[in-house]
């Protein structure tokens, strides 16, 4: 799992799968000071914890990368800014076309229409081209 942002939410997510799941967490963060990255920096702390921690100023392609979207089974983009959880969501796709993404948006419109992208780009990848099921 790869969570991209340092607000509450991404907080909450990564001390319940801390606590929950035992699997392998990486929080991106644009900084170790802003936010609530002190408290998710407090997980990655704990010897017992699979929280890892990336800083970088934005979740770009090499970010993504390097916070392991190509193998990962969800990533969530909790940024308060809907062109930078887009972006990354579309980029995050374009590596790992199977992640499961979690998006926070904030401009209603913007996200129906990235939902309809992103269903448009899922049909694309199966093969023969057809639309994708809904889930």
């Amino acid at each position: 799992m790869v969570i991209c942002g340092d607000d509450g939410l991404a907080h909450r997510l990564a001390a319940t799968l801390d606590a929950v799941c035992g699997e392998a967490v990486t929080v991106v963060l644009p900084s170790r000071r802003e936010g609530h990255a002190p408290e998710i920096a407090a997980l990655h702390r704990d010897p017992r914890s699979p929280v890892e921690l990336l800083v970088a100023a934005r979740p770009d392609e090499q970010t993504l990368r390097a916070a392991g979207v190509e193998r990962a089974a969800a990533l969530a983009l909790t940024y308060r800014d809907d062109q930078v959880n887009l972006t990354a969501a579309l980029l995050a796709r374009s590596i790992n076309p199977s992640v499961r993404l979690v998006i926070r948006m904030y401009n209603r419109q913007r996200g129906e229409h990235l939902e309809r992208l992103l269903d448009r780009a899922r049909g694309g990848a199966r093969a023969g081209g057809g639309p994708a099921p809904r889930q």
